[in-house]
């Protein structure tokens, strides 16, 4: 038997191993086999419960509807207490009784606030509670679109992380093989130094891979908490969203952002009516007992005050003026973010289409045509046509192709979530995770 044949099968042995173990799933299982899977709902809803802006949105709203209820009363009476004309020289300084100037008063005060003011004051602060629940549609948008892509990213760097090491496996193999073949004379030492190079690449980019890894994890962990699983569920099929046609067909005040401006319109506007019923003074009517000393009588005493408004044209016009034009203001404003948020969502759903047909691009063709053609070299091999190098390489540009594919999901994955938690609605939670994104393995 010829000395050439037992390493040869050897190798073969080798490399089916190899390509066996290269085949497998990609996703990177670290934690506890007890450990439940993360999914993406359950981030999001975990997002959700720890959010302390969202609590703080919910504070700011109660306040406000709070206020709303105070405005709507009177304000409180005040009671009037007063020592008048008390001597504080000669024979009677400091006596209360002595000197019949001398007057111990008692009274009461009430402001009586017209009630188009009080209701116009109630009206302004449910307003600015609308405001507040407005603002955390906006936080609440903003949390789900990044909690949804942190969940994706380290989904994602953990697979890539994967392939780069099945790659730097076969990248030693490729460099033991061009060793082997260079002794035989059957190889070239650039060729040899060509799979070195090669090798120490991949190691090279396989710490950027861990640091990404660990860097998508914290970055998870900011809005859920501490994992307690590395393992993550199934993602959600990224071939479909709710915001799939233009936004102009949505309306236009579901998004968070308008929402809020809408808000702070009607609240400028509700500003604006309570400057109009300030421009109208209330009255305050006031009713004092007044004690003198002997033989002088007690008095009674009932009294009326009101603000001069002297200068309306000036003064409380302006103001009204003022609050309107802010109205106008955001009325301008709401108008120019809806043109920018259409624009905006269309350069979305235009790259997020894009994506999906170079997907099916690799699912449909690129993938298969490498492993055609990782096939094609491991036959030759095994015909005695081709060497173990051109096999491990045409491998490891089969992995190379998967790589970029994985990429291109993982960029995909980020648009889907900011197209997808564009609006905050808890029917939009993804409960299917036994759907597969396009061209899942």
């Amino acid at each position: 038997m010829s000395r050439i044949v037992p390493p040869r099968q050897r190798a073969s042995a080798l490399l089916l191993a190899l390509l066996l173990t290269s085949l497998g799933s990609g996703t990177v299982a670290t934690a506890s086999p007890a450990a439940a899977p993360l999914s993406l709902e359950q981030a999001l809803r975990l997002a959700e419960t720890r959010s302390q802006a969202l609590q703080a949105q919910d504070a700011a709203a109660l306040a406000a509807r709070h206020q709303s209820h105070a405005a709507e009363r009177l304000p409180d009476p005040m009671l009037q207490l007063s020592l008048a004309n008390v001597p504080v020289d000669g024979p009677s300084r400091f006596s209360l009784d002595e000197d019949p100037m001398t007057m111990r008063s008692v009274g009461l005060a009430q402001t009586f606030t017209r009630k188009a003011k009080r209701q116009a004051r109630s009206q302004r602060f449910k307003r600015q509670a609308e405001e507040a629940e407005t603002g955390r549609g906006v936080r609440l948008a903003t949390m789900r679109q990044q909690t949804a892509q942190a969940w994706f990213a380290y989904y994602y760097q953990q697979r890539l992380h994967e392939l780069l090491l099945r790659q730097r496996r076969l990248a030693a193999e490729l460099v033991e093989a061009q060793r082997s073949a260079y002794g035989s004379g059957q190889a070239s030492l650039s060729e040899v130094l060509e799979a070195q190079t090669l090798e120490a690449e991949i190691g090279t980019r396989l710490y950027d891979a861990s640091a990404a890894v660990d860097a998508a994890k914290a970055r998870l962990a900011r809005w859920v908490g501490t994992l307690e699983t590395d393992r993550l569920a199934i993602p959600p099929a990224l071939d479909q969203t709710r915001i799939t046609a233009h936004l102009s067909d949505h309306k236009p005040d579901a998004l968070p952002s308008l929402a809020r401006i809408s808000a702070q319109r009607r609240s400028a506007l509700a500003d604006a009516d309570v400057a109009r019923a300030e421009a109208r003074a209330d009255l305050t009517w006031s009713l004092m007992y007044t004690q003198r000393s002997e033989p002088f009588s007690d008095l009674a005493s009932i009294g009326v005050s009101f603000p001069l408004q002297w200068n309306k044209k000036n003064r409380q016009q302006r103001q009204v003026a003022a609050k309107l034009a802010e109205a106008d203001r955001l009325a301008a404003e709401h108008e120019e973010h809806l043109r920018e948020h259409l624009m905006e969502v269309d350069v979305l759903l235009a790259q997020w289409r894009s994506n999906l047909k170079q997907l099916r691009d690799y699912e449909e063709k690129l993938i298969p045509l490498a492993a055609q053609r990782s096939a094609s070299t491991l036959s030759a091999y095994r015909g005695n046509n081709t060497s173990l190098a051109s096999v491990l390489k045409a491998r490891l540009d089969e992995l190379a192709t998967a790589t970029e594919k994985l990429n291109l999901e993982a960029r995909t994955a980020e648009l889907w979530s900011e197209l997808e938690f564009l609006v905050p609605d808890n029917a939009s939670l993804p409960t299917d995770n036994r759907a597969m994104a396009p061209g899942r393995e």
